[in-house]
């Protein structure tokens, strides 16, 4: 399997040429397959380091543009030609990789100039059964074998392929001037994940007809129904997506994702998709509509490639509206809430903050940096209460019932957060040595001397 990287650059004149071989992310920033790799993802013993660099994966490249047979040749040389091994670092954005091309190489030299004109990526390669992922599209094994240069463009349609599948992508030349695109000539949504899952069987040693065979005879269909599917001429049912689930050994639940992610998924849809699993906060509801937009936006560019009809325009507006009609919902929410409170502070509408994703984020700072964080969070508060007071005493107001009460919780939280901190410096109480035990023993055999001493005993 193979997974595509960012785009290359050249990082100074003697060849050296690098870019992100992987991107980490989290289940907020997935790619447009819905996959994508986290800081934990393994991705073998040294991170790539030292793998083979090879061009396209030592794939042919299919072409749409003509090109001459010295062309062709040269494309086949590239192929089949090893460049130096790949060096990797890893930081909190990802892997970053760098090889160093020979300028006094005639192919080297040649896409030395293309990594300078903008038309190379990285893609990295895995072999098939070792990669693992999870039901939420989270890439939790994948040993990197080899990275290749490749002129697939970094943010294709489904970023995660079999090398098999390399064949259905299409590109304008790398000879000429035109820029790489990618065509995708296979069908993409629930059909594009079912062939993928049925791909990766295959890379396992089984041939694709024995796959299909026993998929429709889990489904009690013929397998000519099962092809349909697969071509996006047929809609699966529920029960024959639990079939396939079955023979694929794959969940129910990810197969029908993959329907929510078809691309004929309407646009309220996709809102509703990314909002369920979190509160429908104003920064949540932004970042989805710039989610929507992107993919919006990838779909026009693939439609104009693929030469069919996409209403860009109409879409955007329903984009546009959907959000604005929950912006509004939201704000109504709000006020209605600040009404039932008595509406005696001051009205403003809230950008709700994560929370749990602050908290997080915090845990992976230093302990001093997390401790004065804290301590200017608990005087930001105290200083807003304070403003808050003293703006009512000036009129003629005094402090609210329910920020008293607001003011009283947390004190009562503090005191035992202040508990908890005791209890941990007495447990961490240092140990006395041997030598401090008989000092301490001396000094009280001492004071007990002088006490008897001084009654005269």
């Amino acid at each position: 399997m193979i997974y595509f990287g960012d785009a290359l650059k050249a990082m100074d004149d003697s060849g050296k040429v690098g870019g992100y071989l992987v991107r980490f992310s989290d289940g907020s920033k997935k790619d447009l397959s819905g996959e994508y790799f986290t800081a934990e993802t393994y991705l073998g013993a040294h991170d790539g380091d030292g793998v083979d660099t090879m061009f396209h994966h030592g794939q042919p490249l299919p072409i749409k543009a003509k090109l001459t047979k010295e062309a062709m040749a040269e494309l086949d040389g590239l192929r089949d030609h090893v460049f130096a091994p790949v060096k990797t670092k890893r930081d909190t954005i990802g892997i970053f990789a760098e090889t160093v091309l020979d300028m006094s190489d005639a192919y080297e030299k040649a896409v030395f100039g293309l990594v300078k004109a903008g038309k190379l990526g990285w893609s990295s390669g895995a072999v098939g059964h070792l990669v693992k992922k999870a039901n939420d599209g989270r890439i939790l094994r994948w040993p990197v074998g080899e990275a290749s240069i490749t002129p697939t463009p970094c943010e294709p349609l489904n970023r995660a392929i079999t090398v098999k599948s390399l064949d259905a992508i299409k590109f304008v030349s790398v000879i000429e001037d035109s820029e790489p695109q990618l065509i995708p000539d296979k069908p993409t949504g629930l059909a594009a994940k079912l062939s993928q899952h049925i791909d990766d069987l295959v890379d396992d040693g089984r041939t694709r007809a024995a796959i299909i065979g026993k998929m429709a005879r889990e489904a009690s269909i013929e397998a000519s129904a099962v092809e349909s599917m697969l071509s996006n001429e047929a809609q699966p049912t529920d029960a024959n997506l639990k079939a396939f689930a079955r023979v694929l050994n794959v969940s129910f639940d990810a197969l029908k994702a993959s329907v929510r992610h078809d691309h004929l998924q309407t646009i309220k849809g996709m809102f509703e998709e990314a909002l369920a699993s979190e509160p429908p906060d104003r920064w949540k509801l932004e970042s989805v509509y710039c989610n929507v937009v992107k993919k919006l936006a990838y779909a026009a560019s693939a439609a104009q490639m693929a030469g069919v009809e996409f209403d860009l325009e109409g879409k955007l507006s329903e984009a546009t509206t959907e959000y604005s009609a929950r912006l509004q919902d939201y704000a109504l929410g709000e006020i209605n809430d600040w009404v039932s409170e008595g509406g005696q502070e001051d009205f403003y509408l809230k950008a709700i903050l994560d929370a749990q994703a602050s908290v997080k984020a915090l845990a992976n700072a230093d302990l001093d940096t997390h401790s004065q964080f804290t301590v200017s969070v608990l005087r930001g508060i105290s200083s807003r209460f304070r403003g808050n007071h003293e703006g009512r005493v000036k009129a003629g107001r005094v402090l609210s019932e329910k920020n008293r009460q607001r003011i009283s919780d947390l004190m009562g939280q503090m005191d035992a957060v202040k508990a908890e901190f005791q209890k941990l410096l007495d447990e961490s109480m240092p140990m006395a040595s041997e030598t401090q035990k008989r000092a301490v023993i001396v000094k009280n055999l001492l004071r007990r001397q002088q006490q008897r001493q001084s009654m005269g005993v």
